[in-house]
């Protein structure tokens, strides 16, 4: 008798695994995933480089100085606050962008929390300076709308719909006034019910 409950419980258990490999629910996620963040980074970094606020400005021109913040997340994700940071950082970190800003006299600097930890795994950016006297804030965030429902009109919802929207802005800390801002916007699907 025992041995026939416990084939018993091994067949339900490998029917219960077997569903679940089947129905790959892995793969059916809306949640942002490290390849997102990059590509929405990738964007930005190409629209900062020829920002208009930038235009007119050389190396000689008063120092324009940029201390950054880490990304807010208003989104219904978690992402990690390395992430965060990560989203802000790349940006500046670019050469593209790194190379924009020495010709436009434009010095990007680190707030305290972030230069102290950097300095703590032992990690050096030469040309991020700690915050001093900033004259602009970049600032960036991720916000998201949630919709469900059934794909056939009616019964249990089987479609999830997460759309993104990642917002850069900087700044002018004297006047308040944004001189520049961007957005770049993606979508996140997924079908199945939610037992997938």
């Amino acid at each position: 008798m025992p041995a026939r409950l416990l084939s018993l419980l091994c067949l339900a258990a490998a029917c219960v695994l077997g569903a679940c490999a089947a129905s790959g629910s892995s793969k059916q996620t809306t949640r942002l995933r490290h390849g997102d963040l990059a590509l929405a980074g990738a964007e930005m970094r190409e629209r900062f480089a020829a920002a208009r606020f930038l235009e007119g400005r050389t190396p000689d021109s008063p120092p324009m100085r940029i201390v950054i913040r880490r990304l807010e997340n208003l989104s219904s994700d978690r992402v990690p606050i390395a992430e965060q940071w990560a989203m802000v950082s790349g940006l500046i970190a670019d050469r593209g962008v790194q190379q924009a800003a020495r010709e436009r006299g434009v010095v990007f600097q680190l707030p305290p929390e972030k230069a102290a930890l950097l300095r703590e795994t032992g990690v050096e950016y030469p040309a991020l300076l700690p915050e001093h006297n900033p004259t602009h804030v970049l600032r960036a965030t991720i916000r998201s709308v949630v919709r469900g429902g059934p794909t056939r009109g009616t019964g249990p919802a089987d479609v999830r719909k997460d759309v993104y929207l990642i917002s850069y802005e900087v700044e002018e800390i004297d006047s308040r006034e944004v001189v520049w801002q961007a957005d770049v916007e993606f979508a996140r699907e997924a079908r199945g019910l939610l037992v997938d």
